[in-house]
């Protein structure tokens, strides 16, 4: 099909694109995938006029579709059309805006990161939000952020800190890559334990992933409530083992238990298997973060 929207050139990519800003789902979806596939910079320049009207899933399904692509003009571009739009996007997109930010290195994104990352962009003060904002910043080296992160981790309140545990470790981690280490001391890169795994992979790992020996109880929560069980996690997404047919792109909310300790996060089906379903994550409160760090570094340890 790409081959064929290739040879034909402007008439069919003209009318996917114009099939973005119809009403019907169905077709938006279709437009975006073939439009991904063949030609993601004309998606990624329709996203300003199209993507404020669709909801959650479409707005996710463009942005991880064209979050895939490692040509490094395609990954500018979408970068930039993702920078305009964050503020407009849904709260389940921005995650995965910001992280595309960050891992493309888009100079132009730093002012609006430092905003995010202090707590003063308004719509954008939740905290899964500065957290992903301080590791893009990490990731990015941006020098200038190292006295707001500095104050992320020292600042009090009395005795107590002003800033939740969550959002000073990642602020310690983008500290330590600032100062050109490799890895925290809590934490090893993605990148670092991936090259111990003999593994190559198209895009580089956002997180490390752990591999749990005994796969830990969770349950998907809501009207089709189901038990699966952990067998794979990262700060960025699990694998879970389930029964249970998945659709990609749908969104789920777990909860999953770890001896007396109970986790909760929303995530978005990215992959299927016969023997389970990849997720990633796109939301979780900064105690659950929290917990969720001890529980990789304690498996990778």
């Amino acid at each position: 099909m790409v081959r064929l929207i290739h040879a034909v050139g402007e008439p069919v990519v003209g009318l996917l694109e114009s099939r973005l800003y119809e009403p019907r789902r169905q077709r938006i979806a279709t437009a975006i995938y073939l439009l991904a596939a063949s030609d993601p910079k004309r998606l990624a320049g329709a996203l300003s006029r199209a993507l404020p009207s669709w909801d959650w899933s479409l707005q996710d399904l463009a942005v991880s579709e064209l979050a895939r692509w490692t040509n490094p003009s395609v990954v500018s571009v979408s970068a930039k059309a993702f920078l305009a739009l964050l503020v407009e996007a849904h709260s389940m997109v921005v995650p995965g805006m910001i992280d595309h930010l960050g891992s493309s290195n888009e100079t132009s994104a730093i002012p609006l990161l430092l905003k995010v990352a202090a707590g003063e962009c308004l719509g954008l003060r939740d905290i899964y939000f500065r957290i992903k904002a301080v590791e893009a910043l990490g990731k990015m080296r941006v020098a200038e952020a190292a006295p707001l992160l500095l104050r992320i981790v020292r600042e009090r309140n009395g005795l107590a800190r002003s800033e939740p545990a969550a959002l000073r470790t990642v602020a310690e981690e983008s500290l330590a890559l600032l100062e050109g280490k490799q890895s925290s001391a809590r934490m090893p890169t993605a990148e670092k334990v991936s090259s111990k795994s003999g593994k190559a992979h198209a895009k580089p790992r956002r997180y490390v992933r752990a591999y749990l020996p005994t796969p830990l109880p969770a349950t998907i929560v809501g009207t089709h409530s189901s038990t699966v069980r952990v067998r794979t996690i990262s700060l960025g997404g699990a694998f879970l083992e389930s029964d249970r047919r998945i659709a990609i792109g749908e969104s789920l909310r777990v909860e999953m238990r770890s001896g007396l300790r109970r986790l909760q996060f929303t995530a978005v089906v990215r992959n299927v298997s016969p023997s389970g379903t990849g997720v990633e994550f796109v939301h979780m409160k900064s105690e659950d973060r929290e917990r969720l760090r001890r529980l990789v570094a304690q498996a990778l340890a």
